[in-house]
């Protein structure tokens, strides 16, 4: 009896030690017998309404917007480049599977096909304003170089106005440095631009000139994902992408719930409940996660009372960041002044208020002209339209966050 009870605490020991891991794999099995599912739910992007700009996240006065497509249709009559604007509030919204706004805008660039499919020279500029993340997503006919181009532009050209809560400035600013910057005609820099500063693809140094490869899929550069034009093996890889993308919150479950040390002592610290850790918060944080918009954790040291505090924001959360305090704070209602109609644009008005700091705030921005949609019945043509020329990205890039 003795034996056996040993066995059985030693078994419940490591069910213990081990529970994550379990949870983890039992998670992965039930969603692996579902991926065709997740396959099918992945076509929800945002739909192709205009040809070079769709302002979902409403941060776009009627100026800024013609401003660029004026810009940018000029730029696709006198090059034959495509570039597209689009910004949205978080790019979990729309229930992609997604995990990063890399993977957002790589899979919707595909979806979209923009740019020219021979070319492959299409250019994205993604804006989540709540995610306060963008990216610069290039066809895959572009050389990896051209990648540190996209990064200097969200670094010098972009996040500055971005920090100030300017974003039709930031964009138009980045919109016309892409047309600068990556106009066949003009020379490009002779020497690299800064290094990334936030996870995007790593430059490589420019040497003269960036070079562009039109030559389909045969002068493809590797850089870091796999190409490939066989529709079987494309199927294999987005399968991969799907386990990929199942895997992430998996994985960001368990560092979040991991044993950490202490970087003083190298003790082993403890993580506070919700009622004791929000004496070590800030009254923003605490009002963040009062209004479950963000959820913070509070490490401590039994030993040196040495804390590390980590913030995980929230999906779907119905507040974005406040341009005036930065908490994760703003609520934001619209209604709509003026209707579009399919020979003229429309006009909503947006209010937003912090939660926080009381900031309010009162801006307008155009909806786009209401298009005739035609009645196919594919199941990506709540995403797709006529107006991308089947362009492809192999997920080249910048991003940036502000």
């Amino acid at each position: 009896m003795h034996q056996s009870a040993i066995i059985r605490h030693r078994c419940a020991a490591w069910i213990h030690r081990s529970r994550y891991w379990l949870v983890s794999l039992v998670t992965v099995l039930l969603l692996l017998t579902n991926l065709s599912f997740v396959g099918q739910a992945q076509s929800t992007y945002p739909p192709f309404l205009d040809p070079h700009v769709n302002d979902y996240a409403e941060v776009l006065d009627a100026n800024d917007a013609a401003t660029l497509r004026s810009l940018l249709g000029a730029f696709q009559t006198e090059t034959g480049v495509q570039a597209v604007v689009l910004t949205v509030n978080s790019v979990q919204d729309y229930g992609t599977g997604d995990p990063t706004i890399e993977s957002f805008a790589t899979n919707l660039f595909n979806t979209w096909g923009i740019g020219d499919s021979t070319r492959n020279d299409g250019i994205l500029l993604l804006v989540a304003v709540g995610d306060r993340e963008m990216r610069i997503e290039l066809g895959m006919g572009y050389d990896s170089s051209y990648d540190a181009v996209a990064q200097s532009i969200i670094d010098q050209q972009t996040i500055p106005y971005f920090r100030d809560g300017n974003y039709g400035q930031g964009i138009v600013a980045g919109a016309n440095a892409v047309v600068n910057q990556f106009n066949p005609a003009t020379p490009a820099p002779a020497s690299a631009p800064p290094a990334n500063s936030y996870g995007g693809s790593n430059p490589a140094p420019a040497v003269g000139a960036p070079a562009r490869d039109y030559g389909g899929s045969g002068g493809l550069e590797e850089t870091g994902n796999l190409i490939t034009d066989n529709p079987n093996t494309a199927g294999a890889v987005g399968g991969g992408l799907a386990v990929l993308a199942i895997g992430a919150p998996i994985v960001a479950f368990w560092n979040r719930h991991r044993t950490r040390t202490c970087p003083n002592c190298k003790t082993r610290m403890v993580r506070l409940s919700e009622q004791l850790d929000d004496q070590y918060l800030n009254p923003g944080q605490r009002k963040e996660e009062a209004l479950g918009s963000v959820d913070y954790d509070v490490w401590q040291c039994p030993s040196c009372n040495q804390e590390i505090i980590n913030r995980y924001g929230t999906l779907l959360s119905q507040y974005s960041a406040c341009p005036a305090c930065h908490y994760k704070t703003l609520k934001t209602k619209s209604r709509v002044l003026k209707h579009p109609t399919y020979t003229s644009t429309g006009r909503r008005e947006i209010q937003e208020t912090c939660n926080h700091c009381n900031h309010r705030g009162t801006r307008y921005a155009v909806i786009p002209k209401r298009t005739k949609s035609s009645s196919s019945g594919s199941r990506s043509s709540s995403s797709s339209s006529s107006h991308g020329g089947g362009g492809r990205s192999s997920g080249g890039g910048a991003s940036g966050r502000w």
